[in-house]
Formats: C-alpha cells, structure tokens, sequence
C-alpha cells in the first residue's frame, strides 16, 4: 500500500524539495561572505537520464499498434540528488557569485514544487482512507 509508485515517488519529491530548500537558505546566508560559491541541487536532469536509459519497451507487431513504454519504479527508486557547487569564477567587482535574486526565484519555483507534491500527498491519503471506509 505505502510502497505504492505514486506514495513512492512523492516521498522522493518532498525529499528533493527539502534539500534543494536547505541548499538555497545556505546560499542566501552567504550572500555577504566572500569567496562564497553557491550550490545547485541537480535531480531533475538525474531522473530524465536514468528515465530514458530504463524505458522499457514494448514489441509492435504491426505498424498501426502504440508504442508501449514505461519506466519502471525499481530502476529509478535508488536515484539521488547531487549538490553541484558553482566554480565559475567570480566577477569582478563582486565578492561572490551569489546572486539573490536568482536565490530568490529558485525558492519560489521550489515552494510551488513542495505545494504541489504536498497536495497530491493528501490527496492520495484521502482516497486511501475513503477507500478503507473513511470519511
């Protein structure tokens, strides 16, 4: 029931979101010390990777039949995010590479990702306890 794909895969989402959360907040606390290089969390690109690389794929026997593919949960339930540190160098004039609005806008992209995985989260706990004769 809670290995279920979807409890699975929003487990992994909110586990994102939270790291990617932390990452962001450290960057912002170090907009002011010199020499900081902000990090990224990368998962996304991870995850399309490893998606394209497990796809598995079904045998058309006829031209007129669908493509048949899917991705299976146990080849991409061990992917993780990296941190990826930012090495460019710093320009001048600047005493880092952190730059608050982009910071900024990573952590409202990543509220609205967190929201989203919050809500289908509960929306599954709803049709689970419906289904178990819940209100």
């Amino acid at each position: 029931m809670f290995g279920d794909s979807g409890f699975i895969a929003l487990k992994k989402a909110l586990e994102v979101c939270a790291l990617r959360q932390k990452v962001i907040s450290n960057n912002i606390a170090n907009l002011t010390t010199p020499y900081f290089q902000p990090s990224r969390v990368e998962f996304e690109e991870i995850l399309r990777q490893r998606m394209r690389e497990c796809k598995l794929r079904g045998k058309r026997t006829h031209a007129r039949h669908l493509p048949l593919g899917r991705v299976r949960l146990k080849d991409i339930i061990d992917i993780a995010p990296r941190i990826r540190v930012n090495n460019a160098p710093i320009p001048e004039g600047k005493i880092n590479n952190v730059v608050l609005e982009k910071e900024m806008t990573e952590m409202a992209q990543n509220a609205i990702k967190h929201e989203g995985s919050t809500k289908l989260l509960a929306y599954k706990y709803k049709l689970l306890l419906s289904a178990i004769g819940g209100k």
